[in-house]
């Protein structure tokens, strides 16, 4: 749910989940003037909570999860960019 500065998602790990995954987020509408500064957490889910790292560009936010997920848990990731 949400977009550009404000979304939630949830993520679920396959069967045979790999080391420090990423998912890139694209802004929906379009690119910032500057990359925004971006921070992402771990909200909820049934997975193992850790850090999540961010890496924004003016058109993506690609986040990290400091980890590996255990297969087929749940990992519920709430992300906000603010412009600078």
């Amino acid at each position: 749910t949400g977009t550009d500065q404000g979304c939630q998602f949830t993520i679920t790990a396959g069967t045979t989940p790999g080391a420090s995954p990423t998912v890139t987020l694209t802004f929906k509408d379009g690119t910032w003037t500057n990359a925004p500064i971006c921070q992402a957490q771990m909200e909820a889910g049934t997975g193992t909570w850790q850090a999540i790292k961010s890496v924004p560009t003016a058109t993506t936010n690609v986040m990290t999860y400091n980890g590996t997920p255990t297969d087929t848990q749940t990992y519920i990731i709430s992300m906000i960019a603010m412009g600078r």
